[in-house]
């Protein structure tokens, strides 16, 4: 008679668990009647092995009894089983010290942060850079709108120059009342006085819309203190207060402020539109690719829990898909493999991170077609 080997003995007592999971969740009759013949083989190994009567025909029995069990409840196996039943420190930073839980439900609780996340980061890019391009046009219908009017009031002041008024001078009731009388200075004056609500208006509106991109490009076009003297100079807007100017030197400043906007507006609406350009082409192919293969990972998380089949080396292959579907999301985002779909980029660039088989069995498939 011989002894059972060290490797026999070890995994006879891995049999007691691997059973006892199979006697809880296997139902079809016909693995029953397996099971029940695992059962006895395995009992009939472990009373060889107390009695010292361990044979080779005893030791061929075992083991492929023992391969009918793993057969039986694969995928779950010894590794499986430890890794998803062993408690382990908890690491949530809100929980109690000394609380404990197992490796895939720590892993499920941060890769569903890391979703969470990824969720809230992509909406947010995907909001802020969604009407940069309707921005940047609509400033410069705005430019192409106004500048005709500024250009009526300029003329307008000089009309009401050439009639001797002063910066200080109110054009609506002026100091000479023989003015009144005057039909040009009436009709510029009259012009004047239309045209100031639109070009105030419309100048309000193209700050506010300049304004609107400043996240974009890191700087704010800051707002001048009002009853301040104007200067050409100044990097700054005058907004509006609803009033009309009446005084030639206040209009003229209106008029300025305005120019000064409107050059500067076109830029930095431009610059915003680029900008928002380069993250949708880049950084947000990127993002919804880690959220297609997060959203694959937790899926997959739940099942293992469910089914008891996470493994040792689980989370570094579950580290490695969410690397590649970043990958694929680049990819999808760069006009990739299937730059012809008629479903947006953005969509792909997460079906490319949730299921990054077919797109990388795809570069296979080109890759060996060059060899």
């Amino acid at each position: 008679m011989a002894n059972a080997s060290d490797l026999e003995i070890s995994t006879l007592k891995q049999c007691g668990p691997l059973i006892k999971f199979a006697a809880q969740t296997i139902t079809d009759n016909e693995k029953k009647k397996a099971l029940a013949d695992v059962i006895t083989t395995a009992q009939e190994s472990l009373d060889a092995h107390a009695a010292n009567g361990w044979t080779p025909a005893i030791a061929a029995k075992f083991w492929i009894s023992f391969n009918s069990l793993c057969s039986l409840i694969s995928p779950v196996n010894t590794d499986t089983l430890i890794t998803s039943t062993d408690q382990i420190p908890s690491r949530f930073w809100l929980a109690p010290a000394g609380t404990m839980t197992t490796a895939p439900q720590r892993a499920a609780f941060w890769y569903m942060s890391l979703l969470f996340v990824l969720l809230i980061v992509s909406a947010t890019l995907m909001f802020l850079t969604s009407n940069t391009t309707t921005i940047n046009d609509d400033v410069k219908n705005l430019v192409k709108i106004t500048d005709p009017i500024a250009d009526d009031v300029g003329k307008q002041l000089s009309i009401l120059r050439s009639k001797g008024l002063t910066k200080d001078d109110d054009f609506v009731a002026p100091a000479k009342a023989e003015m009144q009388k005057d039909a040009e200075y009436r009709a510029a004056a009259d012009k004047l006085a239309s045209a100031l609500p639109t070009l105030y208006s419309n100048a309000d509106t193209l700050y506010s819309k300049t304004d609107s991109v400043a996240y974009l490009n890191w700087k704010r076009y800051p707002v001048c203190e009002r009853d301040k003297e104007f200067s050409k100079n100044s990097f700054c807007y005058e907004k509006g207060d609803g009033g009309i100017p009446t005084k030639l030197g206040v209009v003229q400043d209106t008029v300025d402020n305005y120019r000064l906007l409107s050059r500067r507006a076109q830029p930095i609406t431009q610059r915003a539109q680029d900008v928002g350009s380069m993250i949708r082409a880049t950084i947000l192919p990127i993002l919804l690719g880690l959220t297609g293969s997060c959203a694959y990972v937790v899926r997959m998380l739940s099942e293992q829990i469910r089914t008891s089949s996470y493994s040792s080396t689980s989370g570094i292959r579950n580290l490695v898909r969410v690397t590649l579907g970043a990958l694929a999301g680049v990819a999808i985002g760069f006009g990739g493999v299937l730059s012809q779909s008629s479903v947006s980029a953005f969509a792909l660039s997460f079906l490319a991170g949730y299921a990054i088989e077919p797109v990388f069995a795809t570069f296979d498939s080109i890759a060996n077609k060059l060899k």
